[in-house]
């Protein structure tokens, strides 16, 4: 197999070290930089030091905001595992009295038509599409509702859950209690209001939600 270039350069030092040729190398790389340095006139010489202390203050404060970033992508790596495992958990100990609840918005759907006039793009309208999976130990249960409300707020999902949930109590006579799952979006799930109608549903269906 012919090797590119970029692979012939990074193998390069990988077969010097190989040979024993690593260090000699390196040495006489020294060797032609004090060469080429000391043709340098003394302006030269200083604009070299000055560019190399620029480049080195450059890399170091790369290195310091790269490690910012590096400590909050392991925070992040953290919190995926760790709600990923209890996800798992979930997954495995549902029955018929508990069930796992999976539910989120999905891309609003633009109601086109294949023939339409051109002045119909700038009218198009949209739907709303709230979809659930629902892990029942044996038996697994999916629903998307369809909606010409394209808000995404809080009175929507409440709206979408009961629906659900009332659903499930016709398939599941013996619920008990529900786990929601969903992301992190602020404005549909995870706010003070939608804890408030939990509270509301849980006393309205006899159920435990969480």
């Amino acid at each position: 197999m012919k090797l590119t270039a970029a692979q012939k350069q990074k193998r390069y030092p990988e077969n010097l070290k190989r040979k024993g040729r690593h260090n000699t190398m390196k040495a006489k790389n020294r060797e032609r930089m004090k060469n080429i340095l000391s043709k340098l006139s003394d302006f030269q010489r200083e604009q070299y030091r000055n560019h190399n202390a620029e480049a080195r203050k450059r890399a170091r404060a790369v290195n310091k905001h790269q490690s910012n970033f590096i400590q909050q992508y392991l925070l992040h790596v953290f919190i995926k595992r760790a709600q990923s495992s209890l996800f798992e958990e979930l997954k495995e100990s549902t029955d018929d009295r508990k069930i796992l609840l999976q539910v989120d918005y999905v891309e609003n759907f633009a109601m086109d038509q294949q023939d339409a006039i051109q002045s119909t793009y700038w009218n198009t309208k949209m739907l709303s599409i709230f979809t659930a999976h629902a892990w029942c130990g044996v038996n697994n249960y999916s629903c998307a509702l369809v909606s010409d409300n394209v808000t995404h707020d809080k009175y929507c999902v409440t709206v979408c859950l009961n629906n659900i949930i009332t659903k499930l109590k016709q398939y599941l006579p013996d619920l008990e209690e529900i786990v929601f799952f969903s992301d992190g979006a602020a404005s549909q799930f995870k706010q003070r209001y939608l804890f408030q109608n939990m509270i509301r549903m849980m006393v309205e269906h006899t159920l435990k939600l969480s």
